[in-house]
């Protein structure tokens, strides 16, 4: 550690393979606690977003969601890859679909990735409190891992709200279908005696008309 402090000192705090160094460093200590990361992040969300708060499945896809984002973030920062080479991860896709199928608005998905990144940003820079960086090394570090999960945030954002918006468009679309199918001049109607769960029968007979 002591060689690379005298190199920066030579080279200078500009010095963007330096900087790298201690950007590599700092994910990669982030990494070895992915899963006390993710879990500060979930925690985070749940609390601060009360339209995020389902049953037990979907929260475990909300922690998936969040372990694989965070993973690939801190790998891109690791490897310095740049974010348009970085390939969205697919719990985070698949539970953007889940919110649009049980109609959590997109707003709510929108700000769990805007307070995640605050949350990654604290986590961040505590873990750069706790490593050896020159102090002439600091801001530039601190301003090029804010860049960097910046623009991976802004990117996955885009990527969530496109496949949230098409499976939301899809969902309405099966369900006007559904009801419009005009199944209900061929099945008799329920009586007021009979149970709730009627209905729900006559729909899936109609659906399964459609399907034929």
């Amino acid at each position: 550690m002591a060689a690379n402090v005298n190199q920066v000192e030579e080279m200078g705090p500009d010095s963007d393979v330096e900087v790298s160094h201690y950007v590599a460093e700092v994910a990669g200590r982030l990494q070895r606690r992915l899963a006390d990361v993710t879990s500060q992040i979930h925690r985070a969300l749940e609390r601060q977003i009360p339209d995020l708060r389902r049953e037990a499945r979907i929260m475990d896809l909300l922690g998936a969601s969040i372990e694989g984002n965070v993973d690939t973030m801190l790998h891109a920062l690791q490897y310095d890859i740049a974010v348009e080479h970085v390939e969205a991860p697919t719990a985070a896709l698949e539970y953007a679909r889940r919110l649009a199928q049980h109609g959590v608005p997109v707003n709510a998905l929108v700000r769990a990735y805007r307070l995640g990144q605050r949350r990654m940003n604290e986590l961040i820079f505590a873990e750069l409190r706790a490593t050896e960086i020159p102090d002439s090394m600091r801001v530039a570090v601190i301003e090029a891992m804010n860049a960097a999960i910046f623009e991976y945030i802004d990117w996955m954002s885009q990527q969530v709200v496109a496949v949230y918006e098409d499976e939301r468009e899809r969902w309405l679309e099966n369900q006007n279908a559904l009801r419009g199918c005009g199944c209900a001049n061929s099945w008799p109607q329920p009586r007021a005696s009979m149970s709730t769960r009627q209905p729900r029968r006559f729909a899936i007979r109609c659906a399964g008309t459609m399907s034929g």
